[in-house]
């Protein structure tokens, strides 16, 4: 029969072909043709690709003469195999392979897998013992592509060799006996840059695994790995027979890896890691019964933002009449890089010891069970160490078989319990310690605690107190889950954490219970107070404050709490409320609290920067909605408020504050407060305000906002005032009439509007010694630097009007300010101001001489630390005006001399500060008019000290201005001698002064030594003329 076209569609593709068959005198077939564009993803997901060749298949069913039964024969031959399968690319592949005499042989060559050349040949029998041979070599195939599948990312090539030779018997892992060898020689692979590490990354690697499995045992002789500069070592034996009997083992795996780093985690999409690993493993005896060691060190490890410095671990499991282990491990210093870039330290030390006996496993095909009646008893101390405190554990137990069944169960005590906290603050905290053993039970099907109570020492400051927990957790019963808890605490234990000193006597009292039932969380809390005081030393006059009353209450119950809460402070604080809050579905709220402050004292504790704080508040308060959005409303009201700031030297009273909240979540809300002073306007409030004090200034708020779809919220304001006391210093006194507008919501705020200074009144009387601005570039050794946040962003334009009464007085300076400046606030920028500001009927008095200020400006262009500065003072002695011109920045000014008529700036200096010219001063003027040089910090000034040096017989006068402005010297030097000089410096700006002496040796050499207040040094040197 001649087949003239075969055509058939299938996996996405098309098989043709065209042959023939012969039946007689016996059954043969000859194909040939061609496959193209075949996917096997129909038949094995795993394999998506595409596939093409051509084919030759022929088949012969021979008639043995020997009357044995006849026997197939086939034979086909692939040529041009190319595709890929799972982005594994294969080309130009010939494949001969053949089925006869119950054998099959394959044989790949030519073409090439993953861009290396490719050959392997294979034999398999079909009978008998069933002999099997493979041999496959692949020569520099690319690692892109061979890895493609697993999204590891890697370049290079590769070579393998595999070759397994032996025979599989009837079943393999019983019968098998096979020789197998796999290698790869040494390569590199070429890790691409990551955005953690920018270069491309060498990583050698390389494999050997040689061994064989026969009579059940595999044995290997070598198995080791190369990556980078980490290797792993195994070799030994696992005998695999009846494993319900004693199977022997003897194994034993080491790891070397100096440098976790060198490794490409990411490149295998796991996190990155660094440290360095030392492990040593062995395994003897049988797996029922084993004898192990482990033993593991590590050092400097570090993930993401976690560091351990060392880590131990050690293991030893021996056989005596039973397997008895011994377990140590050691951790040191667990640290936490924060956002500010420093480690936190999480953990000093821990330390942890399991002795016990090991568990006698019974091995099936499916399972691994302990034997029938096993129990075997352990022990567990744990040790940590933090900055928190110190925790010390300890657990006795058995592990044994519940019944017939194949469940194991862990059940003992807690024998030992220790919690010490650290410091806080500098303030004690008392120690924990478990009153009496515990019960402890776990299994798959349950987890019980028993009662477990903690109990605090009684001390000088501390009562004793004590605290009781019980838990269980039965996955087989309808209850799952309950606990229950019990507390009598001393109410003291809380002063640590206060940010105010607090004595307080009484106690707490807590009883809790709870449950989870089919999913339903159940349970009850009662929080009381028993009638008690508490004083407050620092504030409130360390009054007593009795307190009654004082519960909380919460039921769930059907997916809702119930809660209600009362409290009753005479004289200092009245609370009482209570509602209902869902956990399912919406999660609605109906809440209602109202509380009540006959005086507002008590909040003083929590205000440091207030005094003498008085007044009244009450609030009334409904919440609605549902937990994600509720909605509140009600009302709050602040009367008779006052209270004095120490630090401003000002005083308030007659505060106000009324708040409402409709029921659409609307908010309105008004308030106002009087500013007091001192009936001497010269004079501070102090922090008890005195009678003497009177009222000035008025300041008043008022505005609207909606809650109504909280967590978003927007609030706007107005804020008004007239001549509002800002500051009572000695050396400061401001007064402001704000017009002010705000517009905030959860995304930001923005700020309008006008302040007026009225009245600003400035004495400087002193100014620090060395006064110098510091250079953005400054690095002080040692100090932090505060990493910046995220803060609530501000946006403020605000016009700021000098009024009538601003002056400025001190140090013989004397002017009035006007003048207008509109200040700029943008998120994460500084303040910045933009305006003049300008001086009117200006004086200055200096070296015994009043100056008349003709003009003065204050320029802000930005920042508000350095502004401009162009002012001009002057002086009319006869006929001539001589002055001074600043220019430049506040920091930075510029000083000229000017005179009219002109004259020599030496002259024109010396007149203005003494009235004569320079010909004409004295000895007693020479020292006035270097200060003054020094001082002033004149532009011309070492023209001028010449001058002046000249004058008084100095050699060496001049202004050394190579350190830069804020290193300014003005020095002085004489000749004494032929071999002797002495010149003495003094910086303009920063005061510092010095001596230096120089000596002359000869003419090549001479010793220079400079003496100062804080060193004295000195220097041999040669000068090559």
């Amino acid at each position: 029969m001649s087949l003239e076209k075969l055509h058939i569609d299938t996996l996405d593709g098309s098989l043709c072909g065209r042959g023939s068959v012969d039946f007689a005198p016996q059954l043969t077939a000859t194909i040939h043709g061609q496959a193209r564009g075949l996917n096997p993803a129909r038949l094995a997901p795993a394999a998506a690709g595409q596939v093409g060749f051509d084919y030759q298949f022929s088949f012969a069913q021979k008639d043995d003469k020997a009357s044995k039964p006849t026997t197939p024969e086939m034979q086909f031959k692939l040529t041009e195999l190319g595709g890929h399968l799972a982005k594994l690319p294969f080309d130009g592949l010939t494949v001969d392979g053949s089925m006869a005499n119950q054998q099959v042989s394959l044989d790949i060559s030519n073409g090439t897998l993953a861009g290396g050349a490719l050959k392997a040949k294979g034999e398999l029998g079909l009978t008998g013992a069933r002999p099997v041979a493979l041999s496959l070599d692949l020569d520099r195939g690319a690692l892109r592509d061979m890895l493609a599948s697993t999204g590891v990312v890697a370049e290079g090539a590769i070579s393998t060799h595999l070759k397994v030779n032996g025979s599989l018997g009837i079943d393999p892992l019983r019968d098998a006996q096979i020789s197998f060898d796999w290698s790869i020689p040494s390569t590199v692979l070429l890790m691409p840059a990551t955005a953690a590490n920018q270069k491309t990354v060498r990583v050698p690697l390389s494999l050997a695994l040689h061994g064989s499995f026969a009579d059940q045992r595999l044995d290997v002789k070598q198995a080791k790995i190369n990556l980078a500069d980490a290797s792993i070592n195994a070799k030994g034996r696992v005998t695999m027979a009846d494993l319900a009997k004693n199977t022997p083992v003897d194994l034993t795996v080491n790891a070397h890896i100096p440098q976790l780093a060198q490794i490409p985690w990411q490149a295998f999409n796991l996190p990155d890691l660094t440290g360095s690993i030392e492990l040593k493993t062995e395994v003897t005896g049988s797996v029922q019964q084993p004898n192990a060691t482990v033993d593991l060190r590590a050092r400097k490890l570090a993930y993401a933002q976690w560091q351990l410095a060392n880590l131990s671990l050690n293991g030893r499991v021996k056989q005596q009449q039973t397997s008895v282990y011994d377990l140590s491990l050691r951790a040191d210093q667990l640290t936490q890089e924060n956002a500010k870039k420093t480690a936190d330290v999480r953990l000093n030390k821990l330390t942890l010891d399991a002795q016990g006996q090991w568990p006698q496993f019974v091995f099936n095909a499916q399972s691994a069970d302990v034997g029938g009646g096993f129990s075997a008893a352990q022990r567990f101390r744990l040790t940590a160490q933090s900055p928190q405190g110190e925790v010390r554990l300890a657990i006795d137990g058995l592990l044994a078989q519940i019944g017939s069944t194949p469940i194991l169960s862990w059940s003992g005590q807690i024998k030992h319990l220790d919690v010490l906290p650290a410091r806080f603050e500098g303030k004690s905290i008392p120690s924990w310690h478990l009153e009496k053993p515990a019960d402890l039970t776990l299994s798959k099907q349950q987890q019980t605690l028993g009662k477990t109570c903690l109990a605090t020492d009684a001390s000088k400051k501390y009562q004793s107190g004590h605290l009781c927990i019980d838990l269980a957790r039965n996955l087989a019963s309808q209850e799952k889950s309950k606990g229950q808890m019990d507390a009598d605490l001393p109410l003291a234990l809380i002063t640590p954490w206060l940010p105010i000193a607090a004595d307080l006597p009484g106690r707490v009292r807590v009883t809790a219970n709870g449950s989870i039932t089919a999913g339903q969380l159940g349970g009850s809390l009662k929080l009381s107070l028993p009638d008690s005081e508490f004083r407050l030393p620092d504030t409130l006059d360390n009054q007593a404050y009795h307190y009654k009353n004082v519960d909380l209450t919460a039921r769930v119950q059907s997916g809702v709490v119930n809660v209600a809460v009362a409290a009753d402070v005479p004289q200092l604080l009245n609370i009482k409320g209570g509602g209902t809050v869902g956990l399912a579905g919406a999660k609605p709220l109906a809440l209602d609290l109202t509380a009540a402050l006959p005086s507002v004292r008590v909040l003083q504790g929590f205000l440091p920067q207030v005094a003498g704080l008085k007044g009244q508040a009450r609030a009334d308060l409904k919440v609605a909605g549902t937990l994600d959005q509720p909605k509140p409303s009600g009302k709050l009201t602040v009367d008779q408020l006052a209270f004095t700031l120490p630090d401003t030297g000002v005083a308030y009273d007659q505060g106000t504050l009324n708040a409402q909240i409709d029921s659409n979540g609307q908010l309105v809300f008004s308030g106002g407060l009087n500013g007091l002073v001192a009936q001497d306007s010269a004079n501070t409030i102090p922090a008890n305000k005195q009678p003497s004090a009177v009222a000035k200034g008025h300041l008043r708020i008022q505005g609207t906002g909606d809650l109504a779809k909280l967590p978003q919220w927007e609030v706007q304001a107005q804020i008004q005032g007239q001549d509002v006391p800002v500051l009572r210093l000695p050396s400061l006194l401001i007064d402001a009439s704000p017009d002010l507008t705000l517009d905030a919501s959860k995304a930001g705020a923005k700020i309008g509007g006008s302040i007026t200074l009225p009245t600003v009144t400035a004495r400087i009387e002193k100014l620090p010694d060395a006064v110098v601005k510091s250079t953005n570039d400054l690095v002080i050794v040692g100090e932090k630097k505060l990493t910046p946040t995220t803060a609530y962003p501000v946006t403020a334009d605000i016009k700021l009007i000098l009024g009538q009464a601003v002056s400025l007085a001190g140090m013989g300076f004397s002017t009035g300010l006007t003048g207008t400046l509109n200040l700029r606030l943008r998120p994460n920028a500084p303040l910045a101001a933009f305006g003049e500001i300008d001086l009117i009927n200006g004086t200055y008095k200096a070296y015994g001489q009043n100056l008349a200020v003709k003009q003065g400006r204050l320029q802000f262009v930005g920042p508000l630390g350095d502004p401009g500065i162009a002012a001009t003072a002057q002086r009319v002695v006869g006929d001539t005006t001589v002055g001074l011109n600043i220019t430049g920045t506040l920091y930075q000014p510029k000083t000229t001399v000017f005179s009219s008529p002109s004259l020599p700036e030496s002259d024109a200096l010396s007149i203005l500060l003494t009235g004569k010219p320079l010909s004409d001063s004295g000895s007693g003027d020479r020292a006035m008019l270097m200060n003054a040089i020094a001082g002033l910090g004149v532009a011309q000034g070492n023209d001028i000290v010449r001058d002046i040096g000249q004058k008084f017989g100095f050699d060496s006068v001049g202004l050394d201005t190579s350190g830069g402005f804020g290193d300014t010297q003005l020095s002085l030097g004489k000749q004494i001698g032929d071999r002797l000089f002495v010149r003495y410096a003094v910086g303009v700006v920063n005061g510092l002064s010095e001596l230096i002496t120089q000596y002359k040796l000869s003419n090549l050499f001479s010793i220079e030594i400079t003496t100062s207040p804080d060193a004295t040094g000195g220097d041999l040197i040669y000068r090559i003329h």
